[in-house]
């Protein structure tokens, strides 16, 4: 679980609660709220993408204890936002996330590429995906008539075609858009000052709609089964082909991590998770199918895991377990 702390002046820190620790404490914290806190530990971080502007963190140990307090002087919100020009800047650097500023223009479905304009009128490109693009579409609809300023935090940045482009990150980054907030009051009114005509409905920046796996097979390279035998090393393909079974095994399911759904072996009354290199209180059964493919070039088997395999079954791992245990016994 991880969150991020502001105080009274405005200063933020990463703060993470163990999954083996979360039963602990998970009830205990709510989002907005003010507690006072202690045993925590604090350590160096190192890892990249941090999500606030502090060399360190904190962690919850068995022993922290957390008290709810009403103390109105802490802000809501805290922002650095970042310009234009250390956006391009960030793009090289993954160490920390960064926090934008902007009037947008342009927008699809599922996908959204935006392209972000601040008040001098510089310009970088964005591209949303997941639950934050369906949050600013709908947001949009219930706006109405723009001008549409969005404050996204917590992004990404990356080379994208030679430009830089800034993304959300996966489900922790945050989007504002037009909320009664003072840095997005104070843009707004700066930027209808400065473009009268800021106001009107948004643009598409493309008529072309499609999905995360639509992306994913345009621009992936496709190869035959033959193909396939003859490749050497290691990647990621496109195989048109068609499903002509399942074969029969008793290993059609493991226990997987919680996080990464890789295996996990009982270790005493824990779950050790080799790829994680770290212990949880319960494992999930977990899809492991083997199916027979075939082209118009070849035969051969392949391995479907998790979710895939449930689609792909139209039942879930556990309804099928214990509709086998049920005809057992």
């Amino acid at each position: 679980m991880e969150m991020i702390f502001i105080d009274e002046q405005g200063d933020t820190v990463q703060a993470s609660i163990k999954y083996t620790l979360l039963y602990r404490f998970e009830s205990k914290i709510k989002v907005n709220r003010c507690y006072v806190m202690s045993n925590l530990s604090a350590f160096f971080s190192v890892k990249t993408y941090k999500y606030v502007m502090n060399d360190y963190r904190v962690t919850f140990e068995y022993t922290s204890t957390v008290r709810e307090v009403d103390i109105p002087s802490i802000p809501m919100y805290s922002f650095k936002f970042t310009s234009y020009a250390d956006i391009q800047q960030a793009s090289n650097n993954n160490e920390y996330t960064i926090g934008s500023l902007n009037h947008v223009s342009g927008g699809t479905k599922q996908n959204i590429p935006f392209e972000l304009e601040d008040i001098d009128g510089s310009k970088v490109n964005c591209l949303l995906w997941g639950k934050f693009a369906e949050y600013i579409l709908q947001r949009i609809q219930d706006i109405g008539v723009g001008p549409y300023i969005v404050v996204i935090q917590f992004a990404t940045t990356k080379i994208k075609n030679g430009e830089v482009q800034v993304s959300n990150h996966w489900y922790s980054s945050r989007e504002l858009i037009n909320e009664d907030i003072p840095a997005i009051n104070e843009f707004k009114s700066s930027l209808i000052r400065s473009k009268p005509n800021s106001g009107q409905v948004i643009s598409q920046k493309s008529s072309q709609s499609y999905t995360m796996e639509d992306d994913f097979i345009r621009k992936t390279a496709r190869k035959k089964l033959d193909e396939l035998s003859d490749t050497n090393e290691p990647g990621k393909y496109v195989v048109l082909a068609t499903i002509k079974g399942l074969v029969k095994t008793l290993k059609w399911w493991y226990n997987g991590c919680m996080k990464c759904n890789r295996c996990a072996r009982h270790d005493s009354k824990m779950w050790y998770c080799h790829v994680c290199i770290a212990h949880w209180p319960t494992a999930k059964p977990t899809y492991k199918v083997e199916v027979i493919i075939m082209d118009d070039t070849n035969l051969a088997s392949m391995i479907v895991f998790g979710k895939e395999a449930e689609r792909m079954l139209d039942i879930s791992v556990e309804t099928l377990i214990q509709t086998i245990r049920n005809r057992v016994y």
